[in-house]
């Protein structure tokens, strides 16, 4: 061999070098036999000595066959101390082909330690340049202290020394590369206290081409079941080419890639790994998984990971300056997540095993199993497990069909909203519509099952607006619900609603005008601080619960007969069944006042009252009150005409009313510590009387007709008495009937004699007394007794 094949043969494999310059000086002139402390020194051109090999003892044999025993080569490679050194217990070598073997062990180390190979049975064929070791091959790499030409020198491969195993080991001289085969295993040997993510590589065959020119590794090229690792990042493919030139792997044919928090396949990939950079070409398709269970934040609660396929996905892997992850994918990107399906023209993600937010531009859009969206921009925030969009959003919620209902759609748009898996949340402009309902307001959350996404219940903020939409099948007018805050309780199948709290500012009233063709169907406004509609399986009214600061107004459709106004504290609405908003009976308490107000063909005077507590029914066909029912302190009051003057006022603990047509009373009952009190009267004075019991009758023009009062009645007017146990008053006639023990005294009014005492009349055991109160007479039946104090100018009439 030259001098100068030896030089380039020490800068591309030294330890093969020294095996070449071993079958070298082997082949020249030597003594035949036993030879001792066997030494054979090599020179270059300079007289500089390149190698020395020695040998225990070698023993010629037959057509030029050697056996050399305990085998050691030094290569200096210029230097005054060996550079390389190879071992070997024994070998054969054949001198006419130039090739040694051997069964056993063989040992190769550079002197400074950066490369060892051992194995065992080797084969060299000297005229082919090429090496084999058969069993047991294992290499190790060490990272050169300082740059310098030569294998050890490993830019970019690996931080600390590598371990290459495999079953055969073959080197190709003429093209400086080692091949490797079965049972490929590569791996970085980390010291105690080593931070850095070690590399490893798994394969069936593995090829090192050294470089010619700057030493060291040039491309490595590995086949067969590809497994790269490095940390937690593992790259698996059919075939993988690494370049030491610029620290690329390539890695073709089922490609796969996996990090703490990725997964992924490809028709190609390319790992920079100065870049820490992963490129997903060709079909690319990435899983970002989530943490473990001890890993997952408290409201992290599915486990569903999140996919994503797109033409090509670029991962930035973290590092010691970058923890996070960063995904890239463009062109037509579809995601998916459990039962979710999402796509757009590009998706960007940075974040964290535990934490992170993906992002979706591009039209982007969304669907599940029972829902489906879209945005201006669509996030996936990892960490909460929310999905979120913003800029015009719509959601449709799909309702099952079901026994009861066939199924139906809601429509959400706003400003922005975000997904759980517990509750979905929109904010800004929100506004809802579905066959029965349209909303609207600032902020509007759905609470929902995390595993069946039934909906539990719906929680409205802001300026909330609800109207129950007209149905053709119902004739009655649909209404409008304006609050400050509504939650809506649904079913438990979360198809339908079944009640309405409502709170801050509220007002529910009729959504419309009366539908045409209606006519004699009364409409009611309520207005109150708190509110509960509880609703059917129509979705009609079937009870209302109103709380704090209540008025409610009710009259007819068309408008133009009176309406009542009640106020309380508490009121509760029952409905007709299977109507949308007809009432049929009203329960109010606490400070409670019912007052009738004048519509536009209105006749006679108005009525006030006033109790602790009401029953109010209505008319099923008309839809106007019929009957109220008042208790506890009750307090009645009667308008004149002119709605200025007080015509009747009525106290007691209970009293009844029953109502005629265009909400006029027709009659009123009251019962206990009765005190009825005639108004503002011209002549004669007005009256007053007191029972326990009494009932009155009042005509069309809300004018008192009768009055039949019962238990200790009695009755003033002026300083005029009259009591007993029954009486009953006519209007018409104004007579007042006395029964039960009548008596009667008769006070001469003021002003009939001048400057003279009033004038007394008593009048008593009469079965039946009738005193005219306008005429100031009086009649009675069967005997009674007189007793006059004065003349009086008051006929006795028969």
């Amino acid at each position: 061999m030259s001098s100068l094949a030896a030089q380039k043969g020490f800068r591309r494999w030294g330890w093969v070098t020294a095996l070449t310059l071993l079958l070298s000086l082997a082949a020249q002139e030597r003594p035949m036999g036993r030879v001792k402390n066997f030494a054979v020194p090599d020179y270059d051109a300079q007289n500089r000595r390149r190698a020395v090999l020695f040998g225990e003892e070698a023993i010629s044999g037959t057509n030029g066959l050697w056996n050399i025993h305990k085998l050691r080569i030094e290569s200096y490679a210029g230097q005054t101390n060996p550079a390389w050194v190879v071992e070997a217990p024994a070998c054969l070598y054949h001198d006419p082909t130039r090739r040694a073997w051997s069964d056993g062990p063989l040992t190769a180390a550079s002197s400074e330690g950066q490369l060892s190979v051992t194995g065992r049975g080797f084969d060299w064929r000297q005229s082919e340049q090429r090496l084999v070791i058969s069993n047991e091959v294992r290499t190790i790499l060490r990272p050169a202290k300082s740059p310098q030409p030569g294998l050890t020198n490993m830019p970019g491969l690996a931080r600390h020394d590598l371990e290459l195993t495999a079953n055969v080991l073959e080197f190709d001289g003429q093209r400086s590369a080692a091949h490797y085969r079965g049972e490929v295993h590569v791996r970085e040997l980390l010291p105690q206290g080593a931070t850095n993510p070690p590399v490893g590589l798994d394969c069936e065959e593995l090829t090192i081409f050294l470089s010619t020119n700057r030493g060291g590794v040039d491309v490595i090229e590995a086949r067969g079941r590809v497994i790269f690792t490095q940390g937690t990042t593992q790259l698996e493919g059919e075939q993988a080419r690494y370049s030491a030139t610029n620290n690329v792997i390539v890695v073709e044919g089922g490609s796969k890639w996996t990090t703490d928090s990725l997964t992924g396949q490809a028709e190609r990939l390319r790992f920079d790994r100065n870049r820490g950079e992963v490129l997903a070409e060709g079909s690319a398709l990435a899983r970002l998984h989530e943490a473990s269970d001890s890993q997952k934040p408290a409201k992290q609660t599915s486990t569903n990971a999140l996919e994503l396929a797109a033409p090509a996905v670029m991962v930035v892997l973290p590092s010691s300056n970058r923890p996070m992850t960063t995904l890239m994918a463009t062109g037509k990107v579809a995601l998916s997540r459990g039962d979710l399906r999402a796509g757009g023209e590009s998706l960007s993600f940075t974040g964290t095993s535990t934490s992170g937010v993906a992002r979706i531009e591009g039209a982007p859009w969304w669907r599940t199993s029972n829902a489906e969206g879209k945005a201006g921009e669509l996030y996936w925030d990892r960490g909460t497990n929310v999905f979120s969009g913003r800029g015009g959003g719509q959601v449709t919620l799909r309702r099952a069909v079901t026994a009861q209902a066939s199924p139906e759609s809601l429509v959400i748009q706003s400003d922005e909203y975000d997904l759980a898996d517990d509750q979905a949340v929109f904010r800004g402009h929100v506004k809802t519509e579905d066959p029965q309902w349209r909303m609207e307001g600032g902020t509007l959350r759905l609470i929902q099952n995390a595993r069946t996404r039934e909906v539990h219940s719906i929680v409205w903020e802001g300026g909330v607006v609800a109207e129950q939409r007209s149905r053709p099948e119902a004739p009655e007018i649909p209404w409008r619900l304006q609050c400050t805050g509504l939650t809506v309780e649904m079913t438990p199948d979360g198809q339908r609603a079944s009640r309405l709290v409502a709170t801050g500012k509220i007002q529910l009233e009729p959504a419309q005008g009366p539908k045409p063709g209606v006519t004699n169907r009364a409409v009611w406004k309520l207005q109150c601080e708190r509110l509960t509609l509880n609703l059917n399986l129509q979705q009609a009214l079937e009870n209302v619960v109103a709380e704090k600061s209540i008025y409610l107004e009710t009259g007819s459709a068309d408008g133009r007969a009176p309406v009542w106004a009640l106020t309380g504290e508490r009121l509760e609405l029952d409905m007709v069944q299977g109507r949308t908003n007809q009432v049929e009976r009203i329960r109010v308490e606490r400070q409670v006042t019912l007052r009738q107000a004048a519509g536009a063909n209105h006749r006679g005077g108005l009525w006030h009252l006033a109790a602790q507590r009401a029953d109010i029914r209505f008319n099923p066909t008309t839809g106007e009150p019929s009957e109220a029912q008042a208790d506890g302190g009750v307090h009645a009051v009667q308008l004149h005409s002119n709605l200025t003057q007080v015509a009747w006022t009525l106290t007691a603990d209970s009293a009844r009313l029953w109502l005629g047509p265009s909400n006029r009373v027709d009659r009123l009952q009251a019962r206990r510590s009765v005190r009825v009190e005639q108004g503002f009267t011209t002549n004669p004075p007005p009256w007053q009387m007191q029972c326990e019991q009494v009932d009155l009758t009042f005509s069309a023009t809300n004018t008192l007709q009768t009055l039949d009062a019962r238990q200790n009645v009695v009755i003033t007017q002026g300083a005029s008495r009259a009591t007993g146990e029954a009486g009953f008053y006519n209007a018409a006639t104004e007579n007042f009937e006395l029964r039960g023990q009548p008596t009667l005294l008769l006070v001469e009014e003021k002003g009939v004699r001048t400057n003279q005492t009033p004038r007394r009349l008593e009048i008593e055991g009469a079965e039946v007394l009738v005193w005219n109160r306008a005429e100031r007479t009086f009649r009675g039946r069967g005997q009674f007794r007189i007793r006059p104090e004065g003349a009086m100018n008051m006929p006795r009439k028969p």
